[in-house]
């Protein structure tokens, strides 16, 4: 029997490889997988590929105890030898040495870790250009601005000097060595030690698993880059015990700072699709890696957190506001992807 999705699927996985990864023949796509990913998705992205003219090699590993833990030898081999490496793993190796080294090898990465067909088929079969187009005119206006403040009704009020550092679209798969994530995120981070404030996710938290589905809001107190208070009850505990219980004081610093603006993105379990929401603020905490463009460290692991309904300043302009984008730059692209 035909699953109602299957065409759908097919034209999600065909756009995402031919108009994202920009998949050419003759260029090998290795798509790496475990026992928790979603097998349909890796075959038709499989199969996309092949039509193309491109040789697809599917690596399946069972699943790791842990996400960010360093892969098996031929798994790390084969993604360091491709022009491709498309990633739908439920614990992904995003962020290890061996992502990297890969990376600097030349391959074209995208993390779509933890992919569903629904949320899959919802985040690329839309007006990816314009999407696009409207994280060009976000990221312009970041790179543009020193002091940023994010400020949402739950209580996050935290505040960065950006020192001239840039901010990165994930767009179009477009140069050798780079790692793309899916479509709708402009992400940064401001000068480390200019960070302070609160943060509230009230949305969901990636890693530990267990708050992927937040019943109470985790507020963490931020000094100069580094979380010093967490608090909220049992989540926020767990929050504490997952990052300390690594033994490294990294896991404790803040790597990111993202916007989110994907429209066919909602709140979930899974954070590639939620930290895509339309206009969601994301934190990253833990490792930082070296596309963010701060001062880059290593740490055993990461994790993010959703901010519901923020509002965002540069030097004082407002530029997002309970979700939508108000700059005079930006507000056309806004309706035009998500209606009056």
């Amino acid at each position: 029997m035909t699953n109602r999705n299957d065409w759908e699927l097919a034209s999600a996985a065909m756009k995402l490889v031919r108009d994202v990864m920009l998949v050419k023949p003759g260029e090998t796509v290795v798509i790496t997988a475990d026992t928790g990913s979603t097998q349909e998705i890796v075959e038709a992205t499989a199969r996309a590929a092949r039509s193309l003219g491109a040789l697809p090699i599917v690596v399946k590993q069972s699943l790791p105890p842990r996400a960010h833990m360093e892969p098996p030898k031929p798994l790390a081999a084969a993604i360091k030898a491709s022009d491709v490496w498309i990633e739908y793993a439920f614990r992904p190796i995003f962020t290890t040495a061996a992502y990297e080294e890969a990376v600097a090898a030349g391959t074209r990465y995208l993390n779509v870790a933890k992919a569903q067909i629904d949320w899959f088929i919802r985040t690329i079969d839309l007006d990816y250009g314009k999407m696009i187009e409207l994280g060009d005119r976000l990221s312009e206006l970041t790179d543009k601005a020193n002091q940023v403040r994010v400020t949402n009704p739950a209580g996050t009020d935290l505040t960065g000097l950006n020192g001239g550092r840039k901010s990165h679209n994930h767009g179009l798969a477009t140069k050798k060595g780079q790692a793309y994530m899916l479509g709708g995120q402009v992400g940064w981070c401001p000068m480390e030690e200019t960070i302070s404030g609160v943060i509230v996710f009230d949305g969901m938290v990636s890693y530990p698993e267990e708050l992927n589905r937040l019943s109470r809001p985790i507020e963490l107190r931020i000094r100069e880059g580094i979380v010093t208070e967490i608090s909220g009850g049992r989540e926020a505990e767990a929050l504490r015990r997952w990052m300390d219980g690594f033994g490294d004081p990294n896991m404790r610093r803040l790597a990111h700072f993202t916007f989110g603006f994907n429209p066919g993105a909602k709140l979930s379990e899974y954070i590639v699709e939620t930290e895509r929401m339309y206009g969601v603020h994301v934190f990253g905490i833990g490792k930082q890696v070296k596309r963010i463009g701060g001062k880059g460290w290593n740490a055993p692991g990461h994790t993010d957190g959703i901010v519901m309904n923020p509002s965002v300043w540069f030097d004082g302009v407002l530029v997002e506001k309970d979700s939508r984008f108000v700059h005079p730059q930006l507000e056309g692209l806004d309706k035009a992807l998500m209606g009056p």
